[in-house]
């Protein structure tokens, strides 16, 4: 698992700029931010029955709040990948996202309903590994409090093959040492 630890971050990286992409593409495309998040969810495919009543119920009437809401979330959820700080914590609301996606726009289309829920798996392991610890700001974090907590909610500890990772190295010690104690007594010095 200790060989994991550089690629998982490479990962967690490229997966942050994919989010962050996403996000502000979303934001500044105008057919969307004015009326588009339905003709979009539309667009991309059907949605599955039991979750057609959320759409019309509560996505369709609130339609703005979820316009902007969604790349808000895109670009906090990659920003956080990117950085590698609270990157539990983000995984679990990226993961939320894509299944809500594919909820909306995979029913018929198996393909579709994998490559979304895959993903919401992905960024799960992601979080429960602890993904952020190396090269992220979740060391730094965990490091500075000695608290774990920055992990949650996928994990309550350190995982084993991040210790190392996150401990301090040992502080050198300078120690002086007196020419009277380097040969014995002071009056043994030789001459």
């Amino acid at each position: 698992m200790q060989a994991l630890r550089r690629p998982v971050a490479i990962l967690r990286m490229m997966i942050g700029i994919l989010f962050v992409a996403k996000g502000v593409l979303k934001l500044i495309d105008a057919d969307y931010l004015y009326g588009g998040l339905m003709h979009s969810i539309e667009a991309a495919g059907r949605s599955f029955p039991f979750y057609q009543e959320f759409l019309t119920r509560y996505v369709e009437t609130h339609q703005t709040i979820f316009t902007y809401a969604i790349p808000i979330c895109q670009l906090l959820v990659g920003l956080s990948f990117l950085g590698g700080a609270l990157v539990s914590l983000a995984a679990l609301l990226g993961a939320v996202m894509l299944v809500n996606v594919a909820f909306a726009t995979a029913y018929g289309s198996p393909a579709r309903l994998t490559m979304y829920l895959g993903g919401a798996v992905l960024l799960i392991v992601l979080g429960r590994m602890g993904a952020g610890l190396t090269w992220g700001l979740d060391r730094l974090i965990v490091l500075r409090y000695q608290s774990p907590a920055v992990l949650l909610p996928l994990r309550y500890s350190v995982p084993a093959y991040q210790k190392s990772a996150t401990e301090e190295p040992p502080a050198r010690r300078t120690t002086r040492t007196s020419l009277s104690s380097a040969s014995g007594t002071p009056g043994n010095r030789p001459r």
